[in-house]
């Protein structure tokens, strides 16, 4: 009974059984057919995507469930992601894809969305998703998510943020932000939304890697994460690059802080005495003034690596360092104890 039933099936393999949903007058055999999920329908049960080869073989919704079942018994196989992901590797290289609409663009995004959203990590749908060219940026190039490992991407909203400069940033095309689901993959693919916080957390991961920086480029970031409070945010010490005054860039390396009237004045009158001292460069005194300059201090005294002595203590007290060099030099002062 094997043996004939085996022989049916390949009897009627080699017939036009199946009828598409698109060309309802083309029969294909079983085993090029196939089944379209609910992933690629919208929801009154069309197709999302039509023009793809694979549209074409889709087979009709007007099978029974039984005779659903009959064919997947002779070969009709089901409409995967993977299909899906195969097409469109095959058309991002082409001015086919670049000149779709923005609905189709969106359509695509749903359905790739609604299949991912689950973070199916290192599956090889998921890294063949990662590796498609499909996030627009502004001038008109087209990267993937892969790319977006690399290079920073973030989101372009109403208004554009005022960034330090330094930064290796791109923006996705403007004519996305209003596209619910082209948003909701491209963070999906690794896109980053724009806001202060995020930016913030650029610079503090650019500063931890081996790039080399201007010293004024490292200075407006950390001018940057003192307007955007990030620094409180914390318990800990922020570690960032800070240039001294020989314009060295150190990183998680003790600098002193000269900062404040007195500080400056004492660091300027013995800076002899001091010679072995890396102080923090000056256009850091002068980076934040007015009534801002009192915090500027206190933040930059919480950076990793920064210290306040010498010349004075936290308290404004000269320390037992400052005090030898002041009576080293004839200085003398009161029991009140400077």
């Amino acid at each position: 009974m094997k043996v004939v039933a085996n022989a049916t099936t390949a009897q009627l393999r080699s017939k036009p059984l199946v009828q598409t949903e698109l060309l309802g007058g083309v029969f294909l055999a079983p085993q090029d057919a196939l089944t379209a999920s609910d992933d690629f329908r919208g929801t009154t049960g069309e197709l999302l995507i039509t023009e793809s080869p694979y549209a074409l073989r889709v087979r009709s919704r007007a099978y029974s469930t039984k005779s659903s079942s009959i064919l997947a018994t002779m070969g009709v196989a089901p409409y995967r992601i993977s299909h899906f992901i195969e097409h469109l590797s095959h058309i991002q290289d082409s001015t086919g894809f670049s000149s779709k609409t923005g609905a189709w663009h969106s359509r695509v995004a749903r359905l790739l969305y609604k299949h991912f959203s689950d973070r199916k990590y290192w599956s090889t749908e998921y890294l063949a998703f990662k590796a498609l060219r499909i996030i627009l940026l502004e001038g008109g190039s087209w990267v993937s998510g892969d790319w977006c490992q690399v290079i920073n991407v973030f989101l372009h909203q109403n208004h554009r943020m005022s960034l330090p400069s330094g930064l290796d940033v791109c923006f996705v095309q403007s004519c996305v932000a209003g596209d619910r689901y082209r948003n909701k993959l491209y963070r999906l693919s690794g896109v980053k939304p724009s806001d202060a916080t995020e930016i913030c957390r650029m610079i503090v991961r650019s500063h931890a890697t081996a790039r080399t920086w201007r010293p004024k480029d490292i200075i407006a970031h950390a001018v940057y994460l003192f307007h955007a409070r990030y620094w409180r945010q914390f318990g800990y010490p922020l570690s960032i690059c800070l240039v001294d005054s020989k314009l060295t860039i150190r990183y998680q390396e003790k600098g002193q802080l000269p900062f404040g009237t007195e500080g400056r004045a004492v660091r300027r009158l013995f800076s002899d005495d001091f010679s072995d001292v890396l102080w923090l460069h000056t256009d850091y005194e002068d980076a934040i003034a007015g009534h801002e300059s009192q915090d500027w201090c206190r933040f930059l005294s919480s950076l990793e690596g920064v210290v306040v002595l010498p010349p004075l203590l936290s308290n404004g007290r000269l320390s037992n360092a400052m005090r030898h060099i002041l009576a080293k030099n004839g200085s003398t002062w009161n029991s009140s104890g400077l």
